[in-house]
């Protein structure tokens, strides 16, 4: 008697969280009490899980935990090119062209129009005055959490927007098609640009040499060759990285003397900060 009153309490619960699922779903665009009745469906199907779990060798039980309560679907997936105003549950309102939402995070994306009275935030943040009217139209996007919505009204449907109606003389923003030759050719460039740093750094050298590497290369152009540092491609400065170290790869050139003043510079400069340390 006891299992047959458990599994009819578990049913009350069942139908308890069917009604909030009905509840919700007959007011798609109410968002104030969304997290309450999250909360409440949840609850529900936790004590059909208990109570199920009296019933005979437990299906029931098993029943009832196989059900999970799903959040109250929010029809901002059909509203996607409609214009529409959004009342926060903090207070304010947000008015815009539904650009996307996101099913999954929750968010919903509006494209609005930039006015006269936005110039000030937006000069402050950026630092310079946007252009509004004439030339390209300035847009701007927020990103709206579906938990923080209260209140959804809409203005315009996708329909007459299309139709071009007055007040919604801002469109879309049009999504153009990616260039893929400047894709390409931005990856070339930050290849060959990975590829000069790589051959900056000296493998299996010590952190002095490569600090003394670090230190010319400011002012004259090295390169590295194995664990010898190539200066101007006429000097060549083995270890240990002195100036007795350094020797000319061409004869009758004129860097030797020049190459050893700075390495000397350096090397000067390098004894003094680990003096100091």
């Amino acid at each position: 008697m006891k299992a047959i009153h458990s599994a009819r309490t578990g049913g009350g619960a069942s139908s308890n969280s069917h009604g909030a699922r009905k509840a919700a779903s007959s007011s798609p665009l109410s968002y104030a009490a969304t997290a309450a009745t999250k909360k409440a469906t949840a609850a529900a199907m936790a004590a059909t899980s208990a109570s199920g779990g009296a019933g005979e060798n437990g299906t029931a039980g098993r029943k009832g935990s196989s059900r999970q309560a799903s959040p109250p679907l929010m029809p901002l997936t059909s509203l996607v090119g409609a214009r529409i105003r959004i009342t926060l549950t903090s207070g304010g309102d947000i008015e815009g062209l539904v650009y996307t939402y996101d099913v999954y995070s929750g968010v919903v994306a509006l494209v609005s129009s930039l006015t006269s009275d936005d110039l000030p935030d937006l000069q402050n943040a950026a630092g310079s005055s946007p252009s509004v009217g004439g030339g390209r139209q300035r847009a701007q996007i927020h990103l709206v959490k579906a938990a923080n919505i209260k209140a959804v009204e809409v203005l315009a449907t996708k329909a007459d927007v299309a139709n071009g109606a007055k007040e919604d003389a801002f469109a879309m923003p049009e999504v153009r098609v990616v260039d893929t030759s400047v894709v390409e050719a931005r990856k070339q460039r930050a290849l060959i640009q990975a590829q000069e740093r790589a051959q900056r750094i000296g493998v299996g050298v010590s952190d002095k040499a490569q600090t003394i590497f670090e230190a010319l290369s400011r002012t004259l152009p090295c390169r590295w060759s194995r664990d010898s540092i190539i200066v101007l491609d006429e000097v060549s400065i083995e270890p240990p990285y002195s100036v007795d170290s350094c020797r000319e790869l061409q004869p009758a050139s004129f860097s030797l003397q020049r190459v050893k003043k700075v390495l000397q510079g350096e090397l000067s400069r390098m004894d003094r900060v680990a003096a100091s340390a």
